[in-house]
């Protein structure tokens, strides 16, 4: 276990790992010789004797062991913490690469565990790792010098401290598994805070609702709290297993060891052994940083393995060919042709729920398309795929008659810009460069918004706004986009009836006349007239055309 965190760390952390590892050793080292010193200037006190020259020594190990120890500290900090940025920004990078329908299946409250609570458990190993590697130097330096002081109480302490260690190997296997339930409780616990949070009008209105949901999250505390009960059980019997082979090694060294060997003069020598009994107590000190670090390591293995699993499966569902590169350049159409496109949903036990297609259509460059259908009917799913958010089990998509591939998807995507029915509204205008803001302001004065929120520092003050006008704070940045194809999911649904008229007999022909191509979801039959074409879909079929 602590092999592979080694590993993990070897491989991920940049910096001057040796000088690091140089300087915790010697911080180790020259803290154990400070046990050698005080021993030596006790024993010459002991006999009647003064020596500068250990007091001298003392302060001198005791200056290089703080600024050994401060050094290491701090650079490993820093070397960690880069880690964790490079590992934190590298998850979210791939993140913005997996397909849409991965991010769907995933449960947020998974995600942000991993992306939060495990990467900052892994970041918290940093001074539990030093504390560990520095206590294990103490402790051989210890053993060793009890074994010049006594080869059979270097035995007898080895025997201690190796049976404390073989407890510990042989329950950490069933510490480990409780980890693993801990990790995905916690998932289930932020979900429920998800949904408490995103659901609170609806939790608000309905105390039946708010009771149930707050017996859910109960269940859930609770489990999740013997977890952690009976995880603390485990390390608190290991903790005291460490300490009964401790303090039974000082009876046995006080009690035992002048009676059996009571012919030997070193064990009838008192200084002897009271220079025993003080490396040994200075050994106890090392040994619980070591032992209390089993939890955090544990721990840390863990939230490492959820990682890197994490990261496994965003591997695996990046395109192989998608273009990476910083600046795409969006395509150019006349045309766009969905050839035989299908697309299926499968649910979590693999059994098919749902199937659009084959679906063939034509999209020609400035026309005005409708979409209309019952719920559930596809629609949305004919825009995913239509934008490439959705990758096709079937069929192709062809852009002047030529077939998008893989590689292509991210310049076919950069020609639209899209308001879906479940839309994030960003505060700031990422991807929009040199904004006009006057411009700006006119727009949110046409749009009824420069009472509502202001334009300041490349992002809107305030996005605090009912739905309706947060869709049409999201249409501005959409215009600003000025990409060439606009696709919208009912964007006039939630808006009164002067907005919604100002939407298709004003909007729509502006963009029409500016060459812009429009693809919008409706239910607004009064407006049928404002498109060029009327798409309906029913059952994952287009219907009539």
């Amino acid at each position: 276990m602590l092999l592979q965190l080694l590993r993990f760390f070897r491989e991920e952390a940049v910096g001057p790992k040796l000088l690091i590892f140089g300087t915790s050793l010697a911080s180790g080292l020259s803290r154990g010789l400070l046990l050698a010193v005080i021993n030596a200037a006790a024993e010459q006190t002991m006999a009647g004797r003064t020596s500068h020259w250990h007091g001298l020594l003392f302060l001198l190990l005791l200056s290089f062991y703080l600024g050994s120890d401060y050094y290491g500290r701090v650079r490993i900090s820093r070397m960690v913490e880069g880690m964790i940025q490079r590992l934190r920004l590298r998850i979210c990078d791939k993140l913005l690469y997996v397909e849409l329908s991965f991010i769907e299946g995933r449960d947020k409250g998974e995600l942000y565990t991993r992306l939060v609570h495990d990467i900052n458990a892994v970041s918290g190993l940093t001074p539990t790792l030093l504390g560990a590697f520095q206590g294990a130097m103490l402790l051989a330096f210890s053993l060793i010098y009890i074994g010049w002081l006594s080869p059979v109480g270097m035995v007898m302490t080895i025997v201690a401290v190796v049976a404390g260690a073989g407890i510990y190997l042989l329950r950490n296997k069933s510490a480990i598994a409780d980890f693993h339930r801990l990790a995905v409780k916690q998932a289930e616990f932020f979900g429920s805070i998800d949904a408490i949070l995103g659901g609170f009008k609806e939790l608000k209105i309905s105390r039946a609702k708010r009771n149930d949901i707050m017996a859910d999250t109960a269940d859930i505390s609770h489990e999740y709290r013997e977890l952690k009960v009976k995880r603390e059980q485990i390390f608190a019997v290991d903790f005291l297993t460490s300490q009964l082979s401790m303090f039974g090694l000082i009876a046995i060294v006080v009690f035992v060891l002048p009676l059996l060997f009571s012919s030997e003069l070193p064990y009838r020598d008192t200084t002897v052994i009271f220079q025993l009994l003080a490396a040994i107590l200075f050994l106890i000190g090392p040994l619980e940083v070591v032992v209390s670090s089993i939890p955090s390591i544990t721990q840390s293995k863990v939230s490492m393995d959820n990682i890197q699993g994490l990261e496994r499966d965003l591997d695996a569902a990046i395109a192989e060919q998608e273009n990476r590169a910083a600046n795409v350049v969006p395509m150019g159409f006349d045309t766009i042709k969905l050839d035989e496109l299908s697309f299926r949903y499968d649910s979590p036990q693999g059994s098919d729920t749902f199937e659009v297609g084959p679906i063939t259509l034509d999209i020609r460059r400035g026309e005005v398309l409708f979409i209309v259908g019952g719920n559930g009917s596809g629609k949305t799913t004919l825009l995913k795929l239509l934008t490439g958010l959705y990758l096709p089990v079937s069929g192709a998509i062809r852009v002047n008659g030529n077939t998008v591939e893989n590689k292509d998807y991210q310049a076919y995507r950069e020609m639209f810009t899209t308001i879906f029915s479940d839309f994030y509204l960003f505060s700031r205008l990422y991807g929009i460069d040199d904004i006009d803001g006057n411009e700006m302001h006119d727009l949110l004065r046409r749009f009824g918004l420069d009472k509502k929120t202001r334009y300041r520092d490349g992002g809107f003050t305030s996005i605090n706004l009912s739905t309706g006008q947060r869709k049409r704070l999201a249409y501005i940045s959409c215009y600003l986009e000025d990409r060439r194809i606009y696709v919208f999911d009912e964007l006039a649904a939630d808006q009164d009836p002067v907005f919604r008229q100002f939407f298709y007999d004003t909007l729509l022909p502006e963009l029409k006349a500016a060459g812009k191509t429009i693809i919008a979801i409706t239910h607004d039959d009064h407006y049928f007239h404002a498109c060029d074409r009327l798409i309906k879909m029913d059952y994952g079929q287009i219907e009539k055309s």
